[in-house]
């Protein structure tokens, strides 16, 4: 049985983040004053105007689960990406004994 497989992809998305640095003055905010740019890969769930759902684990339908087991879900909220890049995935092919 053939099974298409889910789009793999990569989310660039900025993350808030917190520090436990102190400053002296407002001025002095500097490098943490802006959002740190991530990626993070996986198995294409859901993209619509909410946001990009992905999945860090596939199971191919197998009779066990129907019809597809995506686990570890990861959501990025629409406003928080900044691209959303299709992974090319090169299959091998099986060499003859």
């Amino acid at each position: 049985m053939s099974v298409e497989q889910p789009k793999r992809v990569t989310v660039w998305w900025n993350d808030a983040h917190a520090t436990k640095e102190s400053i002296d003055h407002k001025d002095a905010v500097g490098k943490y004053h802006a959002p740190y740019p991530v990626a993070t890969i996986g198995w294409l769930v859901k993209d619509d105007k909410e946001g990009v759902s992905i999945a860090h684990s596939w199971n191919p339908p197998n009779g066990k689960f129907e019809p597809w087991d995506y686990r570890d879900l990861h959501f990025f909220p629409r406003g928080t990406i900044t691209k959303v890049e299709v992974l090319a995935v090169e299959v091998a092919k099986r060499r003859k004994k």
